[in-house]
């Protein structure tokens, strides 16, 4: 009987980032906002009150949390059609994989592991993409560089949060047509807002539908093997093709409804369906040494998604400028994953044809709850609690028919599992005087996980995290422009729920090696756990317009990463908790008017960020011995000009990633090139309801390398990759009526 049950998502997740373009102390709506502001405990508290509007509110300056603020109006600035290209200029976030594709998000270097993604401060549910999300819906993105109790503190690199429009401002409709062309291929979208308020009812509808055509240009590959001697094994090249369609329908309704004075009810809702079709031709020849068991394959992929997210919040204002807060969601995805595999030999014979089907649904429950009040004069205290449950289900089927081949894989398997967390947290922030601000918090996080399949015995896993947390503004005495901040907060990384599974999971290259291993989950990893220090200074111009700098540093215990081994002759990869990690850096940002120095400019705003990063990971041998494959350095200048006398805005934005050498372990190691990206837009009003754009993406065209190496004791294989890019052009009429 087989006991490998063959896995094909790795490849499949390779496949699409290869075909698809790609609290919180702040003031906002009433009944949405995490904990209160020292904006709001300033009004509530003091007997002399200044009131200001919210947009006076500057929540990265006056906040004691260190965090990055982007508001709406920045982010519908440069006509973005989806989350990542608007996350893509700001300090500290980089994206893996080729320049203009997309890829996992990064933050001060780290992968999406590092860093925790939320949605109106709770964490992003399975199979939810960011990328579906609108820009139109956003409120703003919050940047938070520590830890906040009231989130969840799966944060070492930091905290991503996006916080949604609360309410319709008065009736709209608005309608946004964007049609986008690369490599002779087009994608288009359709986007309507409609919105409107009835005295204590409001709502807030954005639908989405787009259809999207792709062509990737040939993928060239060199796999070359070497011998102790440095003798020639074997050389290979292959190229790869990807092409296809994606057609995707979002709906987000939103309706808020006063109840009284004293209680509002909002419900929030996403549905999103998404069908993708496409074909990955592969082709692979021998230049000299023994041939591969499959000279050509065809990869036929069909994924048919459909999700839904709702959540309901109720606020209640209480006595003494209280509040109490509790939220209930719920989430349903499902996914059906369909990969036919077409394998040839050297005469061009088929001696292979191997159907793959995936089909798996998340659905899961989240209630949450906090009381907020000023119980003291100049102190903003917050207690809550955190819970959520969710069930994953899957079923895989694979079926080999293969003519030439002895001993066809035929498997299936059924899988389930659960996982259970809960948390309790505590913070308050503390105005000790006008100069000298305090933030403190606790929070106990415990994530109960059980998962059991046909081919192996139910197996459950329980950890906890204690994470206390400070973080302090000090305003430099005699300077309104100038102040320190630091904060120090135990934060750590939780195993992804496939990584406990103890199963192997077969990616779909067929031909099997060091370099394209199988991959196996371990029910014992335990928890990554960091303790980290930030200090930060920040400088305000009198005009708008900032500077800051920052370094970091986090030492990280248990890290998690994969060891490849051979294991009665097939190599697999596994997770294990190996070692300690530092990492640290340093991060800088300015913007300001350039008639702050110069007088007699035109109106151009300029923009730059800049972030270094270090790691090393004890457990591996240096140098190189990054952790997590960790970006050493990235960097984004961007200009924004505004035309004085027509109504045309120019906007144009560079950005530059290093790559380089890691190590991963004693015998693998990784090399991705640099990126270079270059985007440019155009922005001319017609009149204030109507508005075209015009824009060009990656105009560099950058080549992206990247390069697998395994070494030991026999010799060296390595496995490299060149992936061409090119240009994107989208035009986008925005109208409001």
């Amino acid at each position: 009987m087989i006991k490998s049950i063959c896995r094909f998502r790795l490849s499949i997740l390779v496949f699409l980032l290869n075909s698809v373009d790609r609290p919180v102390l702040a003031a906002s709506e009433e009944g949405t906002q995490p904990m209160l502001t020292r904006g709001e405990v300033k009004q509530q508290n003091s007997q002399k009150v200044e009131i200001q509007g919210k947009k006076e509110y500057d929540e990265r300056r006056f906040d004691t949390v260190s965090k990055i603020v982007v508001t709406s109006d920045e982010i519908l600035n440069y006509g973005d059609s989806n989350v990542s290209e608007v996350l893509k200029r700001l300090p500290g976030i980089t994206f893996s994989g080729a320049p203009g594709r997309g890829g996992s998000i990064r933050m001060r270097g780290l992968s999406s592991g590092y860093v925790n993604l939320m949605l109106d401060g709770e964490p992003v549910p399975t199979g939810f993409s960011l990328d579906s999300l609108n820009p139109n819906l956003i409120e703003r993105i919050e940047i938070v560089r520590s830890a906040i109790a009231e989130y969840s503190t799966q944060a070492i690199a930091g905290t991503i949060n996006i916080v949604l429009k609360k309410k319709a401002q008065s009736a709209k409709r608005q309608i946004k047509a964007y049609t986008q062309l690369e490599n002779g291929k087009s994608s288009n979208n359709l986007t309507l807002d409609v919105s409107d308020k009835f005295d204590k009812f409001s709502y807030l509808i954005t639908s989405s539908l787009t259809h999207n055509e792709f062509l990737r240009p040939t993928i060239t590959g060199v796999e070359d093997s070497y011998d102790q001697l440095g003798k020639l094994n074997f050389l290979r090249n292959s190229f790869y093709e990807n092409e296809g369609t994606v057609n995707s329908l979002n709906i987000a309704p939103r309706i808020n409804w006063a109840l009284g004075e004293n209680d509002t009810i909002t419900n929030q809702n996403f549905i999103n369906y998404y069908h993708l079709m496409g074909s990955q031709p592969q082709a692979t020849k021998t230049i000299y040494g023994i041939s591969t068991g499959f000279s050509k394959s065809i990869i036929g992929i069909d994924v048919d998604a459909a999700m839904l997210r709702s959540n309901i919040n109720w606020v209640r204002k209480l006595a003494d400028s209280a509040k109490l807060e509790t939220k209930f969601g719920i989430n349903f995805n499902r996914t059906n994953t369909s990969v036919l595999t077409e394998g040839y030999d050297a005469q061009n014979v088929q001696i292979l044809t191997r159907n793959s089907k995936d089909a798996n649904t998340d659905q899961g429950l989240s209630f949450s709850g906090k009381y907020s009040v000023p119980f003291v004069e100049k102190h903003a205290f917050v207690i809550g609690f955190n819970s959520a449950y969710s069930q994953r289900k899957e079923n895989i089927t694979i079926k080999d028919i293969s003519p030439n081949i002895t001993g066809p894989l035929n498997a299936s398997d059924d899988l389930k599992a659960n996982v259970g967390t809960f948390a309790v947290f505590a913070q308050d922030e503390w105005e000790i005087d006008k100069q000298w601000s305090v933030y403190w918090g606790g929070r106990w996080e415990g994530i109960n996980t059980t998962s059991e399949g046909s081919a192996y015995s139910a197996v459950q896993k329980r950890s906890s995290v204690l994470s206390p947390i400070l973080q302090t503004l000090w305003k430099l005495p005699d300077s309104k422009n100038d102040q320190l901040r630091l904060s120090i907060a135990r934060t750590y990384k939780a195993p992804q729920t496939e990584k406990l599974l103890p199963r192997r999971e077969i990616i779909a290259d067929i031909n099997n090696s060091p370099i394209s291993p199988e991959g196996t989950g371990n029910p014992s990893l335990r928890p990554e756990l960091s303790l980290g220090l930030d200090i930060a200074y920040e400088h305000y111009f009198t005009e708008s317009g900032m500077y800051s700098i920052s370094t970091y540093v986090r030492h990280i215990d248990d890290v998690i990463r994969r060891v490849v081994t051979n294991v009665n002759g097939i190599w697999v990869s596994l997770p294990v908790n190996e070692g300690q990690a530092t990492a640290y850096g340093v991060e800088s940002e300015l913007k300001f008017p350039l008639r702050k120095f110069y007088k007699e400019s035109p109106a151009i705003e300029m923009r730059a960020n800049m972030n270094l990063n270090w790691s090393k990971v004890t457990s591996v041998r240096g140098p190189n011995n990054r952790l997590d494959s960790q970006t050493p350095f990235s960097a984004n200048i961007g200009v924004d000009y505004k035309a004085a006398d027509i109504p045309l805005t120019i906007s144009g934005n560079y950005s530059f990633q290093t790559g380089g050498l890691v190590r991963l372990s004693e015998s693998e190691a990784r090399y991705n090139s640099p990126k270079r990206m270059l985007d440019i837009s155009m922005l001319w009003k017609f009149n204030q309801k109507t508005q075209m754009r015009f824009s060009l993406s990656n105009l560099l065209q950058q080549n992206y390398l990247s390069q697998n190496i395994y070494s030991d004791d026999s010799g060296l294989q390595r496995n490299t990759h060149i992936t061409p890019t090119g240009v994107s052009g989208r035009l986008l009429l925005d109208i409001i009526f």
